[in-house]
């Protein structure tokens, strides 16, 4: 039901993405509910300069107190690299090891999808590798043998949905999208976490 309750919500997604001046309702991802709702209190369009800087990128960090804090584009980029220089990889690295959320060890082709315009690279039984996943990706998830993804626990939407689907998942390796790229030959373990390139 939590998963096709989304279809039901997209003409009020249409609705509120209508109000606000957004062509594409998907792009009310970008923005946050404090925001949409002051649009929608107001009868104000919604800022679409700082809805293509999010899509540039974004950082988010909420201190789970009602404050939160946001960076758009630049400076979220930066924040990025500079976490992302500070993870360990070694130049010949063939193996990364996360946390198990849906048992079961698959060989396949790896597809590093970046952003959800890059879905329709998925092909039946790659082995998808993402920063996260979301509801967009499950047409395409059901089409893969295995999911890997740097983020998220056991609740995440990866977990849920690969346990829905009984395909083998690991989550939270970190730098599984700096290490694989497209075509890879690995090997997904998910019942020790390990996923190790083949060829």
């Amino acid at each position: 039901m939590y998963y096709s309750s989304a279809r039901y919500f997209t003409n009020l997604f249409k609705e509120i993405a209508k109000r606000l001046g957004i062509q594409d309702y998907k792009d009310l991802l970008y923005l946050y509910w404090t925001e949409i709702y002051n649009n929608l209190t107001k009868d104000s369009k919604a800022n679409l300069d700082l809805i293509n800087a999010r899509k540039e990128g974004y950082a988010f960090l909420s201190d789970f107190d009602n404050k939160f804090w946001y960076w758009d584009s630049k400076e979220a980029l930066e924040m990025y690299q500079a976490f992302k220089s500070s993870q360990k990889i070694g130049p010949d690295q063939k193996e990364i090891k996360g946390n198990g959320s849906y048992p079961g060890k698959i060989k396949g082709k790896v597809v590093v999808v970046m952003s959800i315009d890059e879905l329709d690279k998925v092909k039946e039984g790659n082995v998808l590798i993402a920063h996260a996943t979301n509801i967009n990706f499950v047409p395409a998830l059901k089409k893969v043998s295995a999911i890997v993804t740097e983020e998220g626990g056991i609740l995440s939407h990866a977990s849920i949905i690969s346990r829905e689907l009984r395909i083998p998942c690991i989550i939270g390796t970190k730098i599984a999208t700096q290490v694989f790229k497209d075509g890879d030959l690995v090997e997904v373990d998910a019942e020790k976490g390990i996923v190790r390139k083949i060829k």
